[in-house]
């Protein structure tokens, strides 16, 4: 995901940016996995433990290498997330706008964004959708359409992305997954094109990071810092988070507090009871310990997952998108797991 102006890749939260800042460019994949529209596809098989196959290596593990590393690594993400409550599979749609814009090039913008969180039993599949329309200060209007999907494994560490944006017509794909090699991780993007990007070994991928902020919400911790990896980039970031003390979901009343009050009453009644925690997360380049975050992200989280509303904040952009339905999945059963 490319940004224009600063020459910064940004992970999939800056994705909106991306959209109005940058005209992006589609590269080959369209040809070979018969175009954005079957993207879906390339990780059909990931949530019944499948992965892209993109080439070997440029250096291997042992065996028996890999699974003490794999083991020691597991321990200690199941320490850092125990106590946190399961995550409920759910479909969101939320309603977007633009808080405000330091660029000229446009004067408005608002949309759609939809986030799906899928229960395969050994893994997670996490897919969100963006559809922006852009207002420039000529009135025109202009579209914005993006794909995200990636599958985590809820053991160990496969990790497959595959990422589509339709900006104003000019689509880029960035496809590809995550292998482990002798210093930690290697990324392996097959779009937009092949290149092989070694990672930080003490990563998290998505899901894991969202089950590390509920963990040490339900502790009480203030905040934590993670080195996070979703397939958006050619790098990690450093995530500094900051949990705020917990809301209640109604006031002892029976009224709802928070952007509960905002929400359609039949999806209202759909949330599940419990804590929301504000939370805070600034995203920093890994390697620079002065560099101001490239962004910010500020959103209500109910302890099993679901994001209320949210606010992102680039520095030249600011958007903000609140929950308008939901739909709470039922639990699969994994007992053959």
């Amino acid at each position: 995901m490319i940004q224009g102006g600063t020459g910064v890749r940004p992970s999939r939260f800056i994705i909106v940016q991306a959209m109005l800042l940058a005209a992006l460019s589609f590269g080959a994949a369209a040809d070979e996995y018969g175009g954005a529209e079957a993207l879906g596809d390339t990780l059909g098989s990931a949530g019944d433990g499948g992965q892209v196959e993109i080439r070997p290596a440029s250096q291997s593990v042992s065996d028996r290498q890999r699974e003490r590393r794999r083991a020691s690594r597991d321990r200690a993400r199941r320490r850092f997330v125990r106590g946190g409550a399961e995550l409920l599979p759910h479909f969101g749609d939320y309603i977007v706008r633009e808080k405000g814009f330091s660029t000229s090039r446009f004067r408005s913008a608002h949309g759609l964004f939809t986030v799906e969180l899928i229960d395969h039993c050994g893994d997670w599949t996490l897919q969100e959708k963006w559809d922006l329309e852009l207002k420039d200060q000529s009135d025109l209007s202009h579209h914005s359409n993006l794909l995200y999907r990636a599958s985590e494994a809820k053991v160990g560490d496969r990790f497959v992305f595959a990422y589509s944006n339709d900006h104003m017509g000019q689509r880029t794909d960035f496809i590809g997954d995550v292998v482990e090699v002798d210093r930690g991780y290697m990324a392996r993007f097959r779009e937009p094109a092949r290149n092989d990007v070694f990672l930080p070994p003490d990563l998290v991928f998505p899901i894991t990071h969202l089950r590390q902020i509920l963990a040490q919400a339900r502790r009480r911790s203030s905040g934590f810092e993670s080195i996070v990896f979703d397939g958006g980039n050619d790098f990690a970031y450093r995530a500094v988070t900051t949990i705020s003390q917990p809301l209640p979901d109604d006031d002892g009343r029976g009224n709802v507090v928070g952007s509960r009050t905002d929400l359609d009453p039949r999806t209202s009644d759909r949330l599940p009871d419990g804590l929301y925690w504000p939370v805070r997360v600034e995203y920093f380049p890994v390697d620079d310990g002065f560099a101001p975050p490239v962004f910010t992200r500020e959103f209500l989280l109910h302890e099993n997952g679901i994001i209320l509303s949210f606010h992102v904040d680039y520095g030249d952009l600011q958007m903000e998108a609140r929950l308008k339905n939901l739909d709470v999945r039922e639990a699969v059963s994994c007992v053959n797991e």
